[in-house]
């Protein structure tokens, strides 16, 4: 049995192949942002090498989990491409049945706008975010935690177009405190810190 590694990413991008089923797309590429590494995520290629690329080939089902995840961040369990000695190949593939849902409390990440008024939270986006949970970034200073509620022509656009990049419209919804976790947290508490004070304390 291939040694497989653990890493978290993406779906980046469909290739179109001729023997694809109807409008999804069997193959394509994942971003990898971070490994597993003895239970510690690690960014990845920094701790140990992984891929030049930074990339995961998905030998099937790509279209179909492209769809269940929206652009999520998700684990993926890799293992080594025996034609990575060929040029454009990734070091590591992966397939559809080695492919789950990150669990929405282990990341969240950061979107680098400004805070919307609270009357009226709906933003346009180059990406998705790619974590159930975020933070709003605006000067410096950090709103959240927030989830997102994808627009009905947004999500046609997904749907339609497996290379659909955007851009992306979306409703910021605050996460209830339960939701989060956080069971003391009421449902209209946003909090606000600054990133440099986080910095401080990594």
């Amino acid at each position: 049995m291939q040694e497989s590694r653990r890493v978290i990413g993406y779906y980046e991008r469909a290739i179109r192949t001729y023997n694809d089923e109807g409008d999804k797309p069997r193959k394509g590429f994942l971003r990898v942002l971070f490994e597993d590494i003895d239970g510690k995520l690690r960014k990845i290629n920094e701790y140990e090498h992984f891929d030049e690329s930074e990339k995961v080939f998905q030998q099937d089902g790509f279209g179909e989990c492209q769809d269940r995840y929206l652009k999520k961040v998700v684990r993926i369990n890799a293992i080594k491409n025996i034609n990575a000695d060929k040029e454009g190949q990734t070091e590591y593939v992966t397939f559809k049945n080695n492919i789950s849902e990150c669990d929405p409390f282990e990341l969240v990440s950061f979107l680098n706008i400004s805070l919307p008024d609270q009357l009226n939270l709906d933003v346009s986006l180059d990406s998705l975010p790619h974590t159930k949970y975020f933070f709003v970034l605006d000067s410096g200073i950090a709103y959240g935690p927030f989830r997102s509620e994808i627009s009905k022509k947004t999500l046609e656009s997904i749907q339609k177009d497996a290379s659909f990049n955007g851009p992306f419209e979306i409703t910021l919804i605050p996460a209830r405190g339960k939701e989060y976790g956080f069971n003391r947290i009421r449902d209209s508490y946003i909090a606000r810190f600054s990133l440099s004070d986080l910095r401080s304390e990594a």
